[in-house]
């Protein structure tokens, strides 16, 4: 009987899947992270332009103050 050595397809596939899936679980932990920083950003810009359309309005004075 002759045994051949080496890997079957499937094999190869299922090694494949999973050294990308350990590649890029750090790589979508960095994406969440910066989406979230992008996310508190957009929040401030917003926060100021609203206080900077508030104060155009005469007689108004107007703050900005952090909140949760």
């Amino acid at each position: 009987m002759l045994k051949v050595k080496g890997f079957t397809l499937v094999e190869l596939l299922i090694t494949l899947a999973i050294i990308g899936i350990s590649i890029a679980t750090p790589r979508f932990a960095n994406i969440v992270a910066d989406n979230k920083l992008v996310t508190q950003y957009n929040g401030l810009v917003a926060a100021i332009s609203l206080t900077r359309s508030e104060a155009i309005k005469p007689g108004q004075r107007v703050t900005i103050c952090q909140s949760d």
